[in-house]
């Protein structure tokens, strides 16, 4: 089998061309409605090494290398420490399909115990070494693999858990407009990237993260996620909730 070819014999443009012809069209739609991207723009792109945000590189590495839009990626993995991500094959994978990459090592557990790392602390140190790395390679943007489920469920967990009406925006702009953080699969569903994946196969973590099995976010995980596979009209429901909310506001 040729290396640039997933397992199913298929290329990658002719899978997303072809049999994931819908994830692309729902990625162009978000990036036109919230208007995420413009020609020029340079886009670090948060890669864990997991079926998410992988999902959203190789889609904008599709549109990049295409000239939908003319602007350029770079992808970065940031390693806090847990060995989430076994870098070996996610530079194999990267390598293979061409896409530039940088990889930046940030231990949160140096001094600390395992134990003593909450969910707060490991997104702060991963957002401030992306952030950082951005400004060294002078990227303006930075994408993040958020899918649509993970939007849902941020909005039920700071409801139910902060009293809150609120979640992660599409797109929303730092440093007085220097830098922009977009979710360009935000309407693209878990279950579509987990099929995706599967197709490309492509190099899944096993994060070790000591706080997943009891997070907030695992529990609202475990409570809804049943209900939007049976029934996904909440679940869209949700999301077109908090559009029209956020257009009031802006109004």
């Amino acid at each position: 089998m040729d290396s640039t070819k997933s397992k199913t014999g298929l290329d990658k443009e002719q899978l997303i061309s072809g049999e994931f012809s819908y994830l692309l069209e729902k990625l162009l739609k978000a990036i036109k409605d919230y208007k995420m991207i413009s020609s020029g723009d340079k886009i670090m792109v948060a890669v864990s090494g997991g079926k998410d945000s992988l999902t959203a590189m190789h889609l904008l590495d599709y549109i990049q290398k295409k000239k939908i839009i003319d602007f350029k990626i770079l992808a970065c993995n940031v390693e806090l420490g847990y060995g989430c991500a076994n870098r070996e094959h996610l530079k194999e994978h990267l390598d293979t399909y061409q896409i530039e990459h940088v990889f930046v090592d940030q231990n949160i557990l140096e001094g600390k115990e395992r134990s003593d790392i909450d969910c707060f602390w490991c997104s702060w140190n991963r957002r401030k070494a992306l952030f950082k790395t951005a400004g060294e390679f002078n990227c303006n943007k930075i994408s993040l693999g958020h899918h649509k489920d993970d939007i849902v469920h941020t909005t039920l967990m700071n409801l139910f858990f902060y009293g809150e009406i609120s979640t992660s925006p599409a797109s929303v702009e730092l440093f007085n407009k220097t830098l922009t953080l977009i979710r360009p699969i935000c309407y693209i569903n878990e279950e579509e990237t987990k099929k995706f994946a599967k197709t490309m196969n492509m190099p899944i973590p096993c994060c070790s993260c000591p706080q997943k099995p009891t997070s907030k976010r695992t529990l609202i995980k475990e409570v809804f996620s049943p209900l939007f596979d049976d029934i996904p009209s909440p679940r869209d429901n949700i999301y077109q909730a908090l559009q029209d909310l956020a257009k009031k506001r802006r109004f």
